[in-house]
């Protein structure tokens, strides 16, 4: 937030956006606060649920749900996590640990889960069911469980994906990160691709060429990237949700998409 604001950035909480209206020069934004204000571009940098594709793009792209769950639960972290560790067997299609700092780490499980279902209205059972979802496990799983004492620990979400058509943008609207491209955890590559996107466009925006120009070279460069991502991803978890994963095929899209993701952007 202050490296925003250093960089002479104006920054605004606790508002979003009610409407976009566009002119061959501008946007005109009107914000939930009753403001309006005109821009030479706007960003929908908002979440796979974004306000500012509904209103661009309408209803007809929405996300889906993918039949899985993800539950990530805050420890601290082991001494033999040094990367991303995966578990296979037992009742979870996938359980693992990721390190996010020297001090913490989470705990993932990738649940099949046919229907949308979300944590109890009960506040206190998110710990429980998690170490419940844990039990018959022996060793670093074991070790763990006895870790999660607070709900607070606890975010459990039903995995969703969307991939928006080429192009992301309409006029002077251009979507980006998971506003566009949307893709299930398991290449564990999402807020990755969110970073590259911002990092592709403030480089050709910094460029003395026009917008149309840019917005073209930015999908040129981005679409087919991003899509491979979510398209292999979302055939890992169809594998996943097989009785029999097929973790040899499941083991040689993610090295293929390591290579890729490899790969200048």
């Amino acid at each position: 937030m202050e490296a925003s604001r250093d960089a002479g950035a104006s920054v605004r909480l606790g508002v979003s956006v009610t409407r976009l209206e566009q002119t061959p020069q501008i946007v005109q934004v009107t914000f939930t606060d009753g403001s309006i204000k005109s821009y030479d571009l706007v960003v929908g940098a908002d979440g796979i649920h974004s306000v500012v594709r509904r209103i661009v793009w309408g209803t007809e792209i929405t996300p889906w749900f993918t039949g899985q769950s993800v539950w990530r639960i805050t420890v601290p972290r082991q001494p033999e996590v040094e990367a991303i560790v995966t578990v296979q067997g037992g009742r979870n299609a996938n359980i693992g640990f990721n390190p996010v700092s020297t001090e913490q780490m989470y705990v993932f499980i990738v649940q099949n889960t046919p229907e949308k279902v979300r944590l109890p209205d009960d506040p206190s059972a998110a710990a429980a069911l998690a170490r419940q979802l844990l039990e018959g496990y022996g060793g670093l799983v074991a070790r763990v469980r006895e870790q999660i004492t607070a709900d607070s620990q606890v975010v459990m979400r039903p995995i969703e994906s969307i991939l928006v058509p080429s192009p992301w943008y309409r006029g002077r609207v251009l979507l980006i990160g998971d506003a566009a491209h949307a893709t299930t955890p398991h290449t564990a590559s999402g807020a990755g691709l969110a970073i590259e996107d911002a990092v592709v466009l403030g480089e050709l925006l910094r460029c003395a060429t026009p917008l149309a120009q840019v917005l073209e070279e930015f999908m040129a460069r981005r679409y087919e990237r991003c899509r491979l991502v979510v398209e292999n991803s979302l055939q890992v978890a169809e594998w996943e949700k097989q009785p029999e994963p097929e973790l040899a095929k499941t083991s040689q899209v993610l090295q293929g998409l390591r290579q890729l993701l490899a790969q200048p952007i």
